[in-house]
């Protein structure tokens, strides 16, 4: 079994869907208008499309030949995966079949690890469904036949795991097959199947199916049928018959109300697992951090001693002049300039784009229908990983598409061993933004290219800050003891004011933040991350060969074993919660923009 779908399995926490990797930051817009500054972000070849009439421009390119290839990845296209219901008939029987083996005690030692890999795979199969179906639900979250079926496989599933770590907490206990079985497990692996053998019930399997409940509601929120006035009335119509301010306040009356039950059900599951610190525990089992809640104060503490002053200054003429130039095309409007990129970055990220290509692995367009912004994900039984893109308009269209290559590329080189690290992931992701910012030159012009990148590293300015009012209003909300929608939005507003973004964030913005309703504490790792990114971006100013390497050496680094701190200090880069990085990155910033 591949050590990342071990931790997945082995992570019972992990709610997170389970082939995810990233999800496109929100806060790509800074005007204060509220539904702006959330904003993130069927058949068509080459690539796929939510939208027919979103074809690609075609142009001629030679695919790279069979010896050219270093990495085999599924060759399934996507239009060809057809979501099919797991058999858990099948995988329950095999299960029964296992106890019955570990009673009579007949087998081989050998046998039974067979035997163990071979249900193991069944339930990886099972999530490679599950995942499957979580992409077309992204493509349409109003077909409310797929939500039933997402619940239905939640609750399935669900008891399945149990079912599974019941039997391998007992393989583990056994005299005969332990050792061999779990030859390859860590001492804190084979924990974790106890901890999920004991606290994995029927209680715990409720929950999470209520969890899956909960996430398809607040997918399709626009269809909430609230009080309004009198009148029993969808979000969606509030906001077709009185504007988008009312539509706000409904959205976040209704939304707040599904996260305060999130919260509680994400305590309860801690509590069966005996976890005092929720947010510690799931930054342990759900994430794998090797950094601490200590580390990310300091984070805090530096973000509002540096950035946030530099922020507040270059607010009142950045945020409006250098906004971009213009509502441009995707990814296949520049198609040559983009290759061209990727193969100066690497020969094998060109490789990775063409074999996106061929097999139709990107998911794009903009209907209303769509789930917002975009992801990457890796189908584990194809072995396959997928981009989904709802476009947002402008230049970052093209911008997003690179912050999501970066993930595929790290899955198409190491496919199921990819590290399980979301701070490690998403340096693949914002560093590779950032380094194609002076392609911008051969897209749009010198003076486009210079508003876009002052504007973008703008962006990663707020994006830090915001990061950081996120994550303390994500901690202090699991933390703490709220009953009501409105105790939420006066903390969110506290924590705002603490970073001087009360009048850029509203006390209601945070409803919008799918991060928080479907990946809890994902939202912290955009910040870890942004930082030796920056300090990527930095280093290419003065030396871009030389930062470019360090990108290729993060993901050299970036397998399923290596923790966060260890590939930045193995790849070159600084400690990302020490004064002196951010004193650099701070001198940085300070010269990129021009002198008044």
């Amino acid at each position: 079994m591949k050590k990342r779908l071990i931790a997945l399995l082995l992570c019972a926490l992990m709610v997170l869907p389970a082939a995810l990797s990233s999800c496109r930051k929100t806060g790509d817009d800074v005007s204060e208008e509220e539904s702006s500054a959330v904003s993130s972000a069927e058949e068509s070849k080459p690539a796929q499309s939510a939208e027919p009439s979103s074809a690609p421009v075609e142009e001629s390119s030679e695919e790279p030949s069979e010896e050219e290839v270093s990495y085999e990845r599924g060759t399934v296209a996507y239009s060809e995966m057809v979501y099919e219901r797991p058999d858990f008939e099948a995988i329950n029987a095999k299960i029964a079949e296992g106890e019955d083996l570990l009673e009579k005690s007949e087998i081989t030692e050998q046998e039974m690890y067979d035997f163990f890999d071979d249900l193991t795979n069944m339930l990886i199969d099972a999530i490679t469904q599950d995942s499957l179906l979580q992409i077309k639900q992204s493509v349409d979250t109003t077909d409310t036949d797929m939500q039933a079926e997402s619940e239905l496989i939640s609750e399935e599933l669900g008891n399945c795991k149990k079912d599974y770590f019941q039997f391998a907490n007992r393989l583990l206990d056994s005299e005969k097959y332990s050792e061999k079985v779990f030859e390859d497990y860590t001492e804190a692996d084979k924990q974790d199947i106890r901890d999920a053998a004991n606290s994995m019930d029927e209680e715990y399997v409720q929950l999470q199916k209520r969890l899956t409940e909960l996430e398809n509601k607040y997918n399709d929120a626009d269809s909430i049928v609230i009080d309004y006035k009198g009148t029993q009335m969808s979000i969606g119509d509030i906001e077709d018959k009185y504007g988008t301010s009312e539509y706000y306040k409904a959205f976040n009356a209704a939304t707040g109300e599904i996260y305060l039950e999130i919260v509680d059900i994400y305590k309860k599951m801690a509590q069966k697992y005996g976890a005092e610190d929720v947010v510690g525990y799931i930054y342990d089992k759900s994430y794998h951090r090797d950094y601490t809640k200590d580390d990310i104060q300091r984070m805090y503490d530096y973000v509002k001693q540096y950035i946030v002053p530099l922020f507040t200054k270059f607010y009142p003429s950045v945020s409006s002049f250098y906004y971009g130039a213009g509502d441009y095309n995707n990814v296949w409007a520049h198609e040559k300039t983009v290759k061209k990129y990727l193969e100066s970055i690497n020969p094998k990220m060109l490789e990775a784009f063409n074999y996106m290509k061929k097999y139709g692995l990107y998911i794009y367009g903009d209907k209303a229908e769509m789930r917002e912004g975009a992801y990457t994900t890796i189908l584990y039984t194809y072995d396959t990983p997928i981009i989904f893109h709802k476009f947002s308009g402008g230049y970052d269209n093209l911008q997003t598409f690179i912050h999501e290559f970066g993930h595929f590329y790290e899955f198409y080189t190491y496919g199921d061993e990819a590290t399980a690290q979301l701070d490690i992931d998403e340096i693949h992701s914002q560093a590779n933004e950032l380094l194609f910012l002076p392609v911008y030159e051969e897209i749009f012009g010198e003076a486009a290219c210079k508003k876009i990148t002052r504007y973008q590293l703008f962006l990663s300015m707020y994006s830090l800050i915001q990061t950081c009012v996120f994550a303390e209003f994500e901690t202090r909300a699991f933390e703490g003891v709220y009953n009501s929608v409105e105790e939420l939005n006066e903390l969110f507003s506290e924590i705002a004011k603490e970073y001087s973004m009360e009048r850029r964030l509203s006390s209601t913005i945070w409803s919008q933040v799918h991060h928080f309703f479907l990946y809890p504490h994902y939202y912290i790792s955009y910040g870890t991350s942004i930082i030796p990114s920056l300090q990527i971006y930095a280093e290419s100013v003065k030396d871009r060969a030389n930062a470019i390497h360090i990108y290729n050496e993060v993901v050299a680094h970036s397998d399923a074993d290596t923790p966060f701190l260890v590939v930045l200090a193995e790849s070159g880069l600084k400690d990302p919660f020490t004064e002196e990085t951010f004193k650099e990155i701070y001198d940085m910033l300070v010269e990129a923009f021009p002198k008044k």
